[in-house]
Formats: structure tokens, sequence, C-alpha cells
């Protein structure tokens, strides 16, 4: 599923204030994380971004709605319930194959391979849990020259290391441009499908949407796009006055006839 627009009764997930005051990066922040796996699982899904002026603090807050419009997915419950059985532990200890679960594994690993890239230090899988793979950081491997499958796919490849394919290499034949190299057998126990075969079956529609792979990769295109979103995001100013204990909220690219009312407003002057 994508970034699905403005929710009509939105619940509020926001980057949360630090203890020195700030607010944390969105980018790693466990509401942008909650929030992309919701919008894969079918739940509408729109941001707005503030700028604490005086503190300069820059907070997402994602307004989503309480039900998915996933037809595939008719079983799922309210979205804050959701996250609320996330962080209470209660869902890992029911159901470790949750799809809320493999969707935050899934944004873990994209980050990893995001690390992988910008650092190059290599990584290697780690299981989690039988059959679900983590990224971590390890040591370079030479790649076989036979049973191999290379990738240009970036959310194809993390749907690959969640099912445990093991990522070899990461090549950058131009820029912006990546080519992931996979060992054809998962690491996982009785996984029969090879990584070419998975990508193929996705690739032509042949997988059932809720297919583990699929949820994976709409996990990471739907981080992606609410990445873009936050970054694109018209940016509000929030001044907030010691003196009068006003505040004032407008727009950063609004005109200096709005922006001089709101700082007469703020010194108590009349507008």
């Amino acid at each position: 599923m994508a970034v699905a627009t403005a929710p009509p009764a939105a619940q509020t997930l926001t980057c949360k204030r630090l203890s020195d005051g700030r607010a944390e990066d969105y980018r790693h922040s466990d509401a942008s994380r909650c929030a992309a796996v919701l919008g894969a699982l079918g739940f509408p899904i729109s941001t707005s971004k503030a700028w604490l002026d005086e503190e300069g603090v820059e907070r997402v807050t994602y307004h989503h709605g309480s039900l998915s419009l996933d037809p595939q997915r008719p079983g799922l419950t309210n979205a804050k319930d959701l996250v609320n059985l996330w962080r209470s532990g209660k869902m890992e200890a029911a159901d470790p194959y949750h799809p809320f679960l493999d969707g935050l594994r899934a944004i873990d690993i994209l980050q990893a391979i995001e690390r992988w890239i910008v650092t190059g230090q290599a990584h290697r899988l780690q299981l989690a849990i039988s059959n679900r793979f983590e990224l971590v950081p390890g040591l370079d491997r030479a790649v076989p020259s036979r049973g191999v499958i290379a990738t240009r796919h970036m959310h194809r490849a993390v749907a690959l290391c969640l099912l445990g394919y093991d990522l070899l290499r990461i090549e950058s034949p131009a820029a912006g441009s990546y080519t992931f190299s996979f060992l054809q057998r998962s690491l996982g126990v009785g996984m029969a499908d090879t990584a070419e075969s998975l990508i193929g079956r996705h690739r032509d529609g042949k997988l059932s949407p809720i297919h583990v792979f699929c949820h994976a990769f709409d996990v990471a295109e739907t981080w992606h796009r609410l990445m873009r979103l936050c970054a694109d995001e018209m940016v509000k100013l929030y001044m907030k006055s010691k003196k009068t204990h006003r505040h004032a909220t407008y727009y950063a690219d609004t005109s200096k006839e709005i922006e001089d009312r709101s700082h007469r407003f703020l010194s108590g002057r009349f507008l």
C-alpha cells in the first residue's frame, strides 16, 4: 500500500522532544517508523511539519486514520491499539510474525542498507526470529561466481534481506544508482524459493499482496515516500513570546506583512 490521502478522522504520531529540548530527527524516530508501517498496512497517512523558531526545533506530526482501508487485511485492529501493543511488548509476545513487526524490521534493514551505502561498512544478516533476519555491521565477503543474483531495486533488496537472502555487496555503477548482489538461497529454514524466483514473481504480480516479501517492499517504499513528504512539507514557524505569553504560527514563505503582524502581536501591540 502507498501513502494515502489525509484521513477524515485523524489520530496522530509526533516526533518526541528529547531531554535537551530538541525534537528527535524524524528520519530516525519511532513516530516515522510506525507511520510508514501503518501506511503500508492501508491506514491513510498525511504529515505536517513545524519549526519551533525560538528553540530551533523541527517537529513532524503524522496524521493517520484509525482503520485500515486495505481489503486484504480485514482483521487489523485500530491503529492506535497496534502502536500501543507494539510499545508495550505485548504484540511481540503474542505474535512475533505480526505484519506490524515485520514492517519495523524492514525499515531497520532499509536504514542499514543506507548506512552501508554512505559509510562503505559492509553488513551481514543476523537471525532475529526463525525465518526473519536483520542486517548488522559485518566483514566484506567474496562474491561467489555462481549462485548469485543482482537487483537494482533497493526495496526488493530490503525484502530479500528480511527473508534471509544474504546481501553480499552493494555497487554503484553510476551516481545515485546501486546494484545489490545476493545469494540465491535463503539462510532461513525451509525457504524453497530462490531470490531470483521471488524477484520475478513480485515483478510479475504473482505474489499475494500480503506475502512477507510484498509487505516489506511496500513498507520500504512507503518509508521513502513519507520522508519525501516530510522534506517537501511547507514549514510552519512557531513563535512564542516570553513576555506576553502569546503564540503565533505562520508559514516560512509568508509575506512580510504577515510576518510583521505576527511580531506586533507577540509584543502585545495591536495588529
